[in-house]
């Protein structure tokens, strides 16, 4: 079995540019009734992000927001020097640049592809499958709210009831 490091990663190698997957998911979600959509690039920071804006219902307007890493600026010089002499490399770092965010955005892409496609069949409601990526009046994601205390959900009593009903069979 190869090991994760020396595995390839879907879209490693795609030549489909990031606006053409932004185009795509675009149609995507204006297909599911998205009545809003937003990208953002922060190439400082090293990421593009995605927010929508979902009516669930007349009085229910729903914003998500996904956020993909990319790889910033000082990454991008960091990368395009020279493995033998160690010195930057203009032509290498206009290689790396023009890739920047493509893998992702299929990524992405394709997982959006993939859980509307879940939602539509029925498996999952799409409030389910979409609730960590919703955002709150300050910005935030359920997701970024639940995070840091992951751990406390570990030693809740319905976590000790299942560990120990697991462990009966």
């Amino acid at each position: 079995m190869a090991s994760i490091k020396n595995r390839k990663r879907a879209y490693e190698d795609t030549a489909v540019s990031v606006s053409r997957s932004r185009e795509q998911i675009d149609k995507i979600l204006l297909h599911w009734g998205v009545v809003g959509i937003q990208w953002e690039d922060n190439f400082d920071q090293g990421f593009s992000q995605l927010r929508f804006r979902w009516s669930r219902d007349e009085d229910c307007h729903l914003i998500a927001r996904f956020r993909i890493g990319i790889e910033s600026d000082n990454d991008l010089k960091e990368n395009a020097k020279d493995q033998r002499s160690g010195q930057f490399s203009q032509k290498k770092y206009d290689r790396i640049k023009a890739g920047r965010g493509k893998r992702e955005h299929r990524v992405l892409l394709n997982l959006l592809k993939n859980m509307f496609e879940a939602i539509e069949a029925g498996i999952i409601p799409a409030e389910s499958i979409l609730l960590p990526w919703i955002e709150d009046a300050e910005g935030q994601t359920v997701y970024d709210k639940i995070a840091p205390n992951l751990h406390r959900l570990t030693s809740s009593p319905l976590h000790k009831a299942l560990k120990s009903s697991g462990n009966d069979e």
